[in-house]
């Protein structure tokens, strides 16, 4: 247990040292977190496997999961009534330990040939022997944790209040950015990069729908009053997108979670799926929910706030219990916890949030981790970047050409209304990942096309704001 103790806090201090540079550039460039924490990942996977090349015995990998194939996992897979041509071929590799994930896959491309493989890994992944699982389980227990909190803070910052007037010519503009994405990006996926496989393309562009406006919007532009009406449906159409996004990812959740499910098991979950819709309320009726406590106030005055986090881990272990997406789950208690916090959410955004933020970079550096995997590739790397990176663009230029052609309605940095992506996309695409939905080789690019999409539109973004700023006083002055 202490060699687990001391990996532990091996990997925290590695991770804390490498982000504390890479953040602080990040911060001086003007340019998005989450690209210096995928980054983190990166060097500190890079870091350790230089480190086992040199002194690792047998050039095994730390911090990698091992799988093994034991008998217990053949008699759980002969329940599962896997083909006994498959039980056979895995008997074959039985006990022997295979150190990193995609090590692991490929052997089983090489044994069962790659369709079994693919139709079987699920299965053969739940029921595998794992090694250092005290450690991994660790490992994504902070990775879960981050991903819950920094989504808590998205759904804590949501406010409807937000799309109460005003909001028409940004809807409008977020369903032609939209038609745009699904006619260009899906295209360009569809027929040039998947092999016309249509559910592959489905979810790829689910994970590009949503779009970053942060990086630009940290720059200190002057704000007059031709500016704050256009930068104001900006961040509309930027917040309707990402709201289709996580409706459209809530929709696919519910498909995994609910295909092949028997009804006969339905008894059983009822009792949760009622408890969760109960926790719905809260977050519709704020003002009840702050007259129920009130109650609770005047019997445990200050105390009165544990039985807030009692009723919020409840409704977390109730979301967990049932199957639920962290994504669905996380914005989900962000918005009951901002209906617990009640008259003062203020405080609590600016206090808990800052105190928290340190968890946040963990998921991020995991996909970073991830990417430098070793695993065999499906797609020209170069090849499906570049074809990536010209679909954004050509999303761009084409929304930069059709908004301009109205007199007033310049687009403000348009481009960064349609070209980065951010935390968002990347999350997506990792879950998507996570749930054999899309390739590892897709998720490697279309990681790498967000983070470039990231730097190029933030710098671009920047220039062409500055532009449309100039452009609404000229007009201002006729």
């Amino acid at each position: 247990m202490s060699v687990i103790f001391s990996q532990i806090f091996l990997y925290l201090g590695c991770v804390y040292c490498i982000n504390s540079v890479l953040i602080y550039l990040a911060r001086r460039l003007k340019i998005s977190d989450f690209i210096a924490h995928i980054l983190t990942g990166v060097l500190f996977a890079a870091a350790v496997a230089g480190w086992a090349a040199l002194f690792g015995p047998q050039n095994a990998q730390p911090y990698q999961t091992g799988y093994r194939i034991t008998e217990h996992t053949i008699d759980n897979l002969r329940a599962e009534k896997v083909p006994q041509t498959v039980l056979t071929d895995l008997d074959s590799i039985k006990n022997r330990v295979y150190v990193g994930e995609g090590v692991f896959l490929d052997t089983l491309a090489s044994r069962l040939g790659e369709a079994e493989a693919l139709r079987h890994k699920t299965q053969i992944f739940r029921f595998a022997a794992v090694s250092d699982r005290t450690f991994n389980t660790f490992i994504i227990f902070l990775t879960q944790l981050g991903l819950l909190l920094f989504l808590v803070q998205i759904g804590f910052n949501f406010d409807p209040k937000f799309f109460q007037a005003g909001s028409d010519n940004a809807l409008k503009q977020a369903f032609l950015v939209m038609a745009l994405i699904v006619l260009i990006l899906g295209g360009t996926g569809y027929f040039l990069l998947f092999e016309q496989n249509a559910w592959i393309t489905v979810f790829w562009v689910i994970a590009f729908l949503s779009i970053h406006i942060g990086a630009v919007l940290s720059a200190k532009f002057p704000i007059t009053l031709s500016l704050k009406k256009p930068l104001k449906e900006l961040v509309q159409l930027a917040v309707i997108l990402d709201i289709v996004t996580l409706a459209l990812f809530t929709l696919v959740s519910i498909y995994l979670q609910f295909r092949g499910y028997n009804p006969s098991g339905l008894k059983g979950d009822l009792p949760r799926w009622v408890a969760l819709t109960f926790f719905i309320l809260p977050a519709l009726l704020p003002r009840k929910t702050e007259q129920f406590f009130g109650v609770f106030q005047k019997l445990l005055g200050e105390y009165t706030i544990l039985l807030k986090l009692g009723f919020f881990f409840l409704f977390l272990y109730f979301g967990f219990h049932s199957g639920l997406s962290v994504l669905i789950l996380g914005i989900w208690a962000g918005l009951l916890f901002k209906s617990f916090a009640g008259a003062v959410h203020f405080e609590v955004q600016q206090k808990f949030f800052s105190n928290v933020s340190f968890l946040y970079i963990f998921p991020f550096v995991e996909i970073g981790r991830s990417l430098v995997a070793p695993r065999e590739y499906s797609l020209d790397f170069w090849y499906a970047f570049g074809i990536i990176l010209a679909a954004l663009a050509s999303i761009s230029l084409l929304l930069i050409a059709l908004i301009s052609l109205r007199k007033r309605e310049y687009p403000l940095a348009l481009s960064l209304g349609a070209f980065p992506r951010g935390e968002l996309s990347v999350l997506i695409l990792w879950l998507f990942k996570e749930a054999y939905l899309i390739p590892f080789s897709l998720f490697v690019v279309s990681v790498a096309a967000v983070m470039a999409s990231s730097l190029l539109g933030s710098f671009s973004g920047k220039y062409l704001f500055s532009s449309s700023l100039e452009r609404l006083r000229r007009l201002s002055r006729r």
